[in-house]
């Protein structure tokens, strides 16, 4: 497990910012050598746009290109839709960017103040 907390100058719709952090996500699996992924998105417009694989003609389809290119690096990607309340690790990470003034990585740990978001989610609590 390895998580990522980058913060965002730029204005950008929602969409776009989920979409920058799924190919940042992918860009750091790949930089730390994994190759079998599990992408988890609670935005299921752009999970589906993942899926499907098709050409994307909306304001956000180069990133949906870029991050289609990106995951045909691996031996195995899955992209999977997760409801919001089932992504508070990510919702408290993203939080966490706005506080901070460079990007920082954790390898098989989680900032200190997540723990407890991570515990409540591995067992199942709001």
């Amino acid at each position: 497990m390895v998580s990522l907390t980058e913060r965002s100058t730029l204005p950008f719709t929602a969409i776009e910012v989920e979409a920058m952090a799924a190919r940042r996500a992918l860009l750091l699996a790949l930089e730390t050598g994994f190759d079998r992924v599990i992408l988890e998105g609670d935005s299921q417009v752009l999970i589906t746009a993942l899926q499907n694989n098709s050409y994307n003609l909306s304001h956000f389809g180069h990133l949906v290109k870029d991050i289609q290119y990106l995951a045909s690096c691996f031996l195995e990607i899955h992209f999977s839709h997760v409801r919001r309340h089932c992504n508070t690790v990510a919702h408290a990470l993203a939080k966490r960017a706005n506080s901070i003034s460079h990007y920082q990585v954790w390898m098989e740990d989680v900032p200190p103040d997540i723990i407890s978001v991570l515990k409540a989610d591995f067992l199942g609590l709001d």
